[in-house]
């Protein structure tokens, strides 16, 4: 990567660390350029969903999820009454209401009288779901189990989890 297609800026220090400066961090040599990228946090994009049987609503989630957050969530859906041990179900609900950001109906993001988004931590979106638990509110607002555990499969895939298990692997023919 040249320094004329550089993407990254070297961060203000000092006082007031929150401008970026115009110029464009020293790429003159390869190392220069891995250095600069491997200082950069990778974060993974978020998602937009269509609620299947709600036209017009889209929910952005949060596809950024650690290992051990997935394992708290694992173990909360552990249920000895279920032949595997384990509450799908629940487990769908937890990934779905956890990671959900902010919800879009008929083309604008949807705020309380509060100005907070609504999604699944906010009360007043719950209230009009008639759920009093963030659980209870995805399997209200989706309706059909099948989509929510559908609606967590998108997540968890663009999170990285691959369901399926594929590998994937660089060509380094494809690579700059």
């Amino acid at each position: 990567m040249s320094a004329a297609n550089s993407s990254s800026f070297n961060v203000t220090t000092g006082d007031d660390d929150i401008f970026v400066d115009d110029k464009p961090v020293d790429e003159s040599t390869v190392l220069d350029a891995l250095r600069n990228e491997l200082q950069r946090e990778v974060r993974n994009e978020p998602v937009y969903l269509s609620v299947p049987g709600r036209p017009g609503m889209i929910i952005n989630f949060d596809t950024n999820i650690e290992a051990g957050t997935l394992n708290m969530w694992r173990k909360q859906c552990q249920n000895k009454s279920m032949t595997d041990n384990f509450d799908g179900l629940k487990f769908a609900s937890i990934v779905v209401a956890n990671q959900a950001r902010e919800i879009k109906f008929k083309n604008e993001i949807i705020i309380d009288e509060t100005g907070e988004l609504m999604n699944f931590r906010n009360p007043a979106f719950l209230d009009m779901l008639g759920a009093l638990k963030a659980v209870e509110g995805v399997r209200k607002l989706y309706g059909v189990d099948g989509h929510i555990f559908i609606a967590a499969d998108e997540i968890l895939r663009a999170s990285g989890y691959d369901s399926e298990g594929t590998d994937q692997q660089a060509d380094p023919t494809l690579l700059d």
